[in-house]
């Protein structure tokens, strides 16, 4: 069960001045074969916004508390965001952030749905800081170009899983698990972060949409050794659109993922005693060709039809498990 509950409370002090105040506290409990997991937190994120003329400013801090029964540790997160529209095309800005994030069971299969039944994660504790600059030239062509560093404590990342019993000797006569499921381990990470977004528009209905991002990982080691968390440096996406009168809409292009490696765990127990090790895999740059189109029949009811995959390439999202080839969806939009 995940029961939440919160209160957002705001002042305005004039037309410059505001100030806002969210609490939460957020119940998770397991059942079954995970009755015994329990967690709760509670965070407390006040909040002071300035907007004067060009300047927008906002100071804040959000403070976590997490007590799982066993244990209580605290977060403590500032808040900051500075932004200057120093035109109506070159607006930069500063914006330091964070969040707690709860990698319970149910959390932790949304990340990733092949992990091992009952495996849970621990509690993640995420730094940002940003740097950019947002512009546009009327309703032609928009930027938005950035920097930035992450720290992540306790970063969760999946492990192939190969569990092997042994028989007499070391001959190996079961495998239990053999990849097919993820086993979740933590480590301490720094990223780094640049990139670029860019659109376009080429005449009154057609867009094209660009965006670029290299990002850069320092994964803390244990015991000198290193891991690799499954994450691509590199990740990119071209598309072209159009737009007629937001009643047909169009658009296709494809998306771009960097070469990344996974770690992978082997397991060997002969009943009485175990072992364990680590291995690596290797997967190559992926490409993902997509279509998509959008009928409005009225302002409520629209049919669409989305085609991924449309290059027949190999992707793997998840190490292993292969994603469908060609694939289509279609259906109906219905809104009230």
């Amino acid at each position: 069960a995940d029961v939440k509950t919160f209160l957002d409370l705001g002042k305005r002090f004039g037309q410059r001045h505001g100030v806002t105040l969210h609490a939460g506290y957020d119940v998770y409990k397991g059942s079954g074969e995970l009755d015994g997991y329990k967690d709760n937190i509670l965070t407390v994120r006040p909040m002071y916004r300035l907007q004067g003329g060009k300047l927008e400013f906002a100071l804040g801090a959000n403070y976590v508390l997490d007590n799982d029964g066993d244990r209580s540790e605290s977060a403590f997160f500032p808040l900051f965001e500075l932004k200057w529209r120093a035109s109506d095309g070159f607006t930069p800005y500063l914006k330091i952030d964070g969040e707690y994030l709860n990698y319970g069971y149910r959390n932790t299969v949304t990340w990733n749905p092949y992990v091992l039944q009952g495996v849970t994660g621990r509690n993640t504790s995420e730094y940002n800081g940003r740097i950019g600059i947002r512009g546009g030239v009327s309703s032609s062509f928009a930027y938005h170009v950035f920097g930035g560093v992450s720290r992540y404590l306790n970063m969760n990342y999946g492990l192939n899983a190969y569990l092997m019993l042994l028989g007499d000797g070391a001959n190996v006569y079961q495998a239990l698990y053999q990849g097919n499921v993820f086993g979740v381990s933590q480590r301490d990470v720094t990223m780094w972060t640049i990139g670029a977004e860019l659109e376009g528009r080429i005449s009154g209905a057609f867009g094209l949409l660009f965006n670029l991002q290299y990002r850069g990982y320092d994964v803390k080691k244990i015991e000198d050794q290193s891991a690799h968390i499954g994450l691509p440096n590199l990740t990119a996406g071209l598309a072209l659109k159009y737009n007629y009168r937001d009643k047909l809409l169009l658009k296709t292009g494809v998306d771009v993922y960097g070469p990344r490696d996974f770690d992978i765990l082997f397991m060997y127990t002969d009943g009485a005693s175990a072992s364990a090790g680590l291995g690596r895999t290797h997967v190559d740059m992926q490409f993902d060709v997509y279509f998509g189109a959008e009928y409005n029949i009225s302002k409520r009811i629209g049919v669409f039809l989305e085609g991924r995959n449309l290059a027949n390439q190999r992707i793997y999202r998840y190490n292993q498990y292969r994603d469908l080839g060609i694939n289509m969806l279609a259906g109906v939009k219905l809104q009230f």
